[in-house]
């Protein structure tokens, strides 16, 4: 098959990118390693381009696009009219090398899938193109209240070939959040993810000597929507427990107001590290080394950072909510909470007090787990079958 991959915002821009830029990267490349022509379409933040370059990695083709920026974007005329002109700019591209191809799989509504249907109207073309779905972006950014945006969304879902939701979870929540505002009826519709690499992991988390902090970790952006990092704090502090420390991973916007609050109380200030965007070995190394790892949400598709903590056999606490409820059995493997600063509180202090036997049990549990259902080199076939059948689909 011939597979275009469009992710704007993807490991290569020179921008920290989130588990769907991951994801997309990873099934490009085990589509390439079972011998297809996959080619990979991102923009590029961390220098001038002049025109598109092409670079050939290891795996696939990656085509750079140019980051069109015109001066006062703040101006909401100038902002529309730089996204008219790299619009034009990359449907141009798409049309001289693309136009033959089998597949164009993105993720974000808004801008890419938008762009790809366009392109795909105007050339009359006969690419199938498939949409990721993981989370609820434009609602969280937009509202639910901006019927101009809606009518957007509605004119994607409904006129793409194939929705690809992460979870069936991830499905409910999506029709639950839009039946009482858009009229959305997809052409066709599956249910996968790709998962993760799971046979080079000879990684495993192990129990540490109780004379040590207890180490919390949650690896997750500081946004102002979908992360309650501020619950996991609250919690914590209401845990008072002397001997622990809790760190963040990732950064955002709510990284000011959060450091603020921490350094405001004195139980706090020492206790809790935020340590910004890591390399994935330095995650990895942080993961093994803590007790615990939290993921405080209001909604999930399917969390990478969940999935990675599982993978290693490092205990989860997370939220008890669609679509983690789907995979995440409580006490089986990994522990569920009801999103609210109580009840956290009293299951970190249930997970600090458990056995090193009864966290080994969990440990293994989700190692058995993820390696059964989360395998990339599993899941690129099932992607591969729901490729060829969504070609063969008048």
């Amino acid at each position: 098959m011939k597979i275009l991959i469009y992710s704007s915002n993807s490991i290569y821009s020179g921008k920290p990118v989130g588990g769907a830029e991951h994801s997309l990267h990873l099934l490009a490349r085990k589509l390439s390693e079972r011998g297809h022509n996959v080619h990979f379409v991102t923009d590029s933040y961390s220098r001038l381009t002049q025109g598109f370059v092409d670079k050939d990695s290891q795996k696939f083709n990656i085509h750079f696009s140019p980051s069109i920026s015109l001066p006062f974007q703040r101006l909401g005329f100038l902002k529309r009219l730089n996204a008219l002109i790299k619009g034009v700019v990359v449907r141009w591209y798409l049309s001289c090398n693309f136009s033959d191809f089998d597949i164009a799989h993105t993720y974000n509504e808004e801008h890419d899938a938008y762009l790809l249907l366009k392109w795909k109207e105007k050339k009359s073309l006969n690419i199938k193109i498939v949409i990721r779905v993981a989370g609820l972006y434009w609602k969280d950014i937009h509202g639910i209240e901006s019927s101009k945006k809606n009518k957007k969304i509605e004119y994607i879902y409904n006129n793409v070939d194939s929705v690809n939701f992460i979870q069936n979870g991830m499905k409910i929540l999506f029709f639950d959040t839009t039946k009482s505002i858009m009229k959305i009826e997809p052409q066709d519709s599956f249910i996968l993810d790709i998962g993760d690499e799971i046979n080079n992991n000879k990684a495993q988390w192990s129990t540490k000597p109780r004379t040590k902090p207890f180490r919390i970790v949650m690896v997750a952006r500081l946004s102002s929507y979908q992360k309650r990092q501020d619950i996991l704090i609250k919690a914590f502090e209401n845990l008072n427990f002397g001997e622990s420390e809790l760190l963040f991973l990732g950064d955002g916007p709510e990284l000011g107001n959060l450091t603020s609050y921490c350094n405001s109380n004195t139980f706090l200030k020492d206790r809790v590290k935020f340590l910004g965007y890591q390399s994935k070995e330095e995650v990895k190394n942080i993961l093994l080394s803590s007790d615990l790892f939290c993921m405080c949400t209001e909604y999930e598709g399917l969390c990478k950072g969940v999935i990675e903590a599982m993978k290693y056999g490092v205990p989860v606490l997370t939220s008890n909510v669609l679509a983690i409820s789907d995979y995440l059995e409580n006490g089986i493997n990994g522990f569920l909470v009801d999103n609210n600063v109580e009840d956290w509180s009293k299951a970190l202090s249930y997970c600090i007090n458990l056995s090193d036997d009864a966290l080994k049990e969990i440990s293994e549990n989700e190692i058995r787990f993820i390696r059964d259902n989360f395998d990339a080199d599993k899941n690129v076939t099932q992607y591969e079958k729901e490729f060829m059948r969504i070609m063969n689909t008048n």
